[in-house]
């Protein structure tokens, strides 16, 4: 009775903690990520508008990044996250500390495993009433 009991507690424990990695994993921001549509609000409607050829940020484990094939002046650098921000739609931000010196901040958040990026203005907020944002998708490694 008691081996039954203890293949019982560990089979709940083993199941348990693997779906639990899996969402951790799918939502880590760790990894490649591909910039694939542009997502609007304006309230009432959603927009989502495809990107061409998009960006591709990699977050790498030992919290630096690179940026590939972008425009902007910020190719690599380090990257930390904040928790919760209140001011952002409850989204957690993420700052970009460039190599040059220049700061970057987005509220980001996972949706059906996808990344999405809200650029933060001056004043600490998206600039947007609703959703508006970049949609990554995790490339496979």
């Amino acid at each position: 009775m008691k081996k039954l009991l203890y293949i019982l507690v560990l089979g709940v424990v083993l199941f348990g903690c693997s779906k639990s990695d899996k969402t951790e994993e799918e939502n880590s921001i760790t990894g490649n990520w591909k910039a694939e549509a542009l997502i609007g609000s304006d309230g009432a409607n959603r927009y989502v508008t495809p990107i061409e050829n998009g960006q591709t940020i990699i977050f790498k484990n030992d919290d630096t990044f690179e940026v590939l094939d972008s425009s902007i002046e910020c190719a690599s650098g380090t990257y930390a996250i904040t928790e919760d921000s209140s001011q952002n739609f409850n989204m957690d931000i993420i700052s970009l500390v460039c190599d040059n010196g220049n700061l970057i901040q987005y509220a980001f958040t996972f949706e059906e495993g996808k990344l999405l990026l809200s650029f933060i203005v001056a004043d600490g907020s998206t600039g947007c009433d609703e959703i508006c944002a970049e949609r990554y998708v995790k490339l496979p490694e």
